[in-house]
């Protein structure tokens, strides 16, 4: 059995953006998470691993969580459980994760994907019948070009 050495933290997917609504709450976040970083520079020589998991969104109650669900908020759907946060931090703490070291892991649905704006669930997305023509409209030229070449 392996004795590990592992030095972990929780901060939030809100320290990764910034929010007019919440600074200090995300500022807190961002620095815990880089704080991580900092401390998994000093003790990854000693075989010490640090690092954080990032939730988002989270099944607690009924509140907040509950309506950033109804808006759309979440590309995966469903908001995140204290489970899903356990079973993450359980893997880090595993022999599987050894060489992840000095990373905070977002574990939060896609709630804030690079390029995702907020409001994303009220925007007008391609009407999939017309991506479907699209792409037989390539296949088809390729097709084509196939043919000729």
């Amino acid at each position: 059995m392996c004795h590990r050495k592992i030095v972990g933290s929780v901060t939030s997917s809100r320290g990764e953006r910034a929010y007019a609504d919440d600074f200090i709450y995300s500022m807190t976040k961002a620095a815990l998470t880089r704080a991580c970083q900092s401390i998994a520079i000093g003790l990854s020589p000693y075989g010490i691993r640090v690092n954080c998991v990032a939730p988002g969104a989270t099944w607690t109650h009924e509140g907040a969580a509950r309506e950033t669900l109804k808006n759309g908020g979440i590309p995966l759907g469903r908001l995140g459980t204290p489970k899903d946060t356990a079973d993450l931090v359980a893997c880090l703490l595993s022999d599987a994760a050894w060489m992840i070291d000095g990373i905070s892991i977002r574990i939060d649905g896609g709630l804030i994907l690079s390029g995702l704006l907020e409001g994303w669930a009220e925007a007008k997305f391609i009407d999939p019948a017309w991506v479907e023509k699209q792409h037989d409209a390539v296949v088809s030229r390729m097709e084509g070009n196939a043919r000729e070449g």
